[in-house]
């Protein structure tokens, strides 16, 4: 199609379109969110870097929507999808005060959400034979692996303050945000596609496995270096997320 990779039948052309499609518009999306935290941190304080970081996000979301879209034009689609405004509100439970929701946010869109964002396209670009689509890939990974770096740092920084220690107690819900039930939602995509595969499309249990490790083996090790015990985060895990090959 681009490189000497296999073509796709046009279901699968248009699985790829898909998948680029919904990517374009979570980073639109990801626009409107590092917009508003970008405000929120400045109001309520953080080190500086962040909010330097917070800030250079909001440009790059917008070049990772354009890179997207582009590719899923590539593949053949014809149309966009439109961002929802109200996908980018808060996702903090609404009892906590505007400093814990705040630091809620940004450990479980930042640190979580965009550790295994960026944990996808490091698969993606070292799985594709498609030469766009690794470059695709590469480009955004380098960016979400910073916005990831930068939920941490926050986090650091509100430990250093005292705060956070609420966290322990609400990671199911935060857990519970992240989509994991399309791992068990859509069973007939388990199965692997070398042509797909060359493409970027990883199979459904590469995702999960995906997922599994970046949880147990980055965030949940990452709150409990941090002090906060992440026991409701592996019961959520043993509960909720059984690991199976087939």
């Amino acid at each position: 199609m681009i490189d000497c990779v296999p073509a796709l039948t046009p279901s699968e052309q248009k699985q790829v379109a898909s998948t680029w499609l919904d990517r374009a518009r979570a980073e639109e999306i990801a626009v409107l969110r590092f917009q508003r935290l970008a405000n929120e941190l400045r109001e309520c304080g953080t080190h500086p870097a962040v909010l330097e970081l917070a800030e250079k996000a909001i440009p790059e979301e917008k070049e990772h929507a354009i890179l997207c879209l582009n590719m899923a034009q590539k593949y053949g689609a014809d149309h966009t999808h439109e961002a929802n405004p109200a996908q980018a509100g808060p996702l903090a439970p609404a009892s906590l005060n505007r400093t814990d929701a705040l630091l809620y946010e940004m450990v479980a869109y930042c640190c979580l959400t965009e550790s295994l964002n960026a944990a996808l396209l490091l698969e993606t670009a070292q799985k594709a034979t498609n030469r766009a689509i690794q470059s695709a890939a590469q480009k955004i990974l380098k960016d979400e692996v910073h916005h990831s770096q930068m939920g941490w740092a926050h986090l650091s920084w509100c430990r250093a303050q005292g705060l956070g220690d609420f966290l322990a107690d609400v990671l199911p819900h935060m857990l519970d945000q992240t989509g994991a039930e399309e791992f068990s939602t859509n069973p007939t995509k388990n199965q692997e596609n070398e042509n797909l595969m060359a493409h970027g499309e990883l199979p459904l249990l590469e995702r999960k496995k995906l997922f599994d490790r970046i949880v147990r083996q980055v965030f949940l090790p990452g709150l409990s270096h941090a002090k906060i015990a992440p026991d409701l985060g592996h019961a959520w895990m043993d509960e909720k997320f059984i690991l199976k090959e087939s």
